[in-house]
């Protein structure tokens, strides 16, 4: 699950934003993680991404992508969220799930 950033200010941010964001899709390790394990990957951009979200959509037959109304069901059924600074993050606390942080854009400054 992925917060919103006005990536159109700052166009690098959003190329290496959404490159990282593909970069752990794709990770090979992830993948076979996933396949051994027969494991849904639910992935969710934050709405207002819908660009990325369309890009990316049918490429990938391991990960089922859900929109927004879809998030607090998925969350009570998951073992594990993976999430940036979003503020999902106090749900997933509330329903005591682990989490990991992950941040796809360290060096986003908002200018």
């Amino acid at each position: 699950m992925f917060t919103w950033r006005d990536l159109a200010k700052n166009r690098n941010v959003s190329n290496d934003y959404y490159n990282n964001i593909l970069n752990l899709l794709q990770n090979n390790l992830l993948i076979k993680e996933i396949q051994k394990n027969n494991v849904t990957l639910y992935f969710a951009f934050h709405h207002r991404q819908n660009e990325y979200k369309s890009k990316i959509m049918n490429k990938y037959k391991y990960i089922k992508f859900i929109n927004e109304n879809q998030i607090s069901d998925i969350l009570s059924k998951t073992d594990l969220v993976i999430t940036d600074f979003s503020s999902i993050i106090f749900d997933i606390i509330y329903r005591q799930r682990p989490f990991i942080m992950f941040i796809p854009d360290t060096n986003y400054t908002d200018n």
